[in-house]
């Protein structure tokens, strides 16, 4: 997975770099793969394969071939298998290569179709210019902030790509501004303390707006679940014990004013 290829990337004195050179492919799963982190992997150490569907599908899923022409961060393209954007944004999935269901704790747990046998995902993507599709991160995640909606799934991944961060979540708190609107806080675990500005620089080549987190707080570790997942609930419930509160820039608070007019008295969005 992605988090554990920025933990190989960054860790000084890597006795798996040798072995990882003289590999002929590395597939990465399970998460978005972050595009300055999957070109530097791919320049430096190996061929990078990126793969969404391992799980739910037998010899078919979406594919991005190593060292093809689709962007390192994209899943390429449907190999044996049909793809397409709900209305939502939702990847869908149809055809024989898809798996029935799956099997958790010994319970069978059916993949259910629509009556024209496609799959709704709970992850949302995009197709970009070259028909290559690419994972934003679970729909289910999703916040509206300022009218626009943020991924966090898709933030910590831009955040896990930059060299020197080990891995990275995003956690949804309240601003101490008078709206007391939604912000992002980027949470990173590094051995060393990263440099916030060369950070935020790194993440404005692919953030904007309100993707962009308003806090960033550094971690010798990060809390983890069983799987090894970021346990994003244990960083939110330390962060309401500490009492952390985050300002609001008063250029922020002015467009979530305009916005709020714009709603409530149907103003165009152009004036």
């Amino acid at each position: 997975v992605p988090t554990m290829l920025a933990m190989l990337d960054g860790l000084d004195g890597n006795p798996f770099l040798p072995m990882l050179k003289g590999s002929r492919l590395i597939v990465s799963s399970a998460e978005p793969l972050p595009s300055m982190l999957g070109n530097r992997i791919e320049a430096t150490i190996a061929p990078v394969a990126n793969i969404y569907g391992m799980t739910e599908t037998i010899n078919g899923g979406l594919f991005r071939l190593p060292r093809s022409a689709d962007a390192v961060d994209t899943v390429g393209r449907p190999v044996d298998i049909e793809a397409r954007l709900a209305d939502d944004g939702r990847l869908e999935l149809r055809g024989p290569a898809l798996a029935d269901g799956y099997e958790i704790d010994g319970i069978a747990e059916a993949l259910h179709r629509d009556a024209d046998g496609w799959w709704r995902t709970s992850d949302l993507a995009e197709i970009d210019p070259t028909g290559a599709f690419r994972i934003l991160g679970r729909a289910d995640d999703a916040v509206h902030i300022g009218g626009v909606t943020v991924h966090p799934s898709a933030v910590a991944a831009v955040a896990s790509g930059v060299p020197g961060v080990a891995a990275a979540a995003v956690v949804i708190a309240r601003s101490a501004g008078a709206l007391g609107e939604s912000v992002l806080t980027l949470h990173i675990e590094a051995a060393a303390e990263v440099d916030e500005s060369l950070l935020r620089a790194a993440l404005a080549r692919d953030l904007a707006g309100p993707a962009m987190p308003k806090a960033i707080l550094q971690h010798r570790h990060l809390p983890r679940l069983a799987s090894g997942k970021v346990d994003r609930s244990a960083l939110a419930q330390a962060l309401q014990a500490d009492g952390v509160t985050l300002g609001t820039a008063a250029d922020d608070q002015h467009r979530q004013l305009l916005d709020i007019a714009r709603t409530a008295f149907n103003l165009r969005t152009d004036h």
